[in-house]
């Protein structure tokens, strides 16, 4: 499996608007609409297609638009 498989499991997932990854340190960084879906649904997307995620996710302060 590869980064482009987990990257396009989680575009899969409603409410997902991009989804940025390094694998070389292991890092993804997904931004969604919280009102939409969860980090719930994001692992169990990965989980679907084989990829298991470790850790706590860190939670980004949105970017102000103005």
């Amino acid at each position: 499996m590869t980064e482009s498989w987990a990257r396009s499991a989680l575009r899969t997932v409603k409410g997902v608007k991009d989804v940025d990854s390094n694998w070389m340190i292991h890092w993804m960084k997904v931004t969604y609409d919280d009102q939409i879906t969860n980090y719930d649904a994001l692992v169990k997307a990965l989980a679907k297609e084989g990829f298991y995620v470790e850790g706590e996710p860190e939670y980004l302060e949105p970017e102000d638009p103005g």
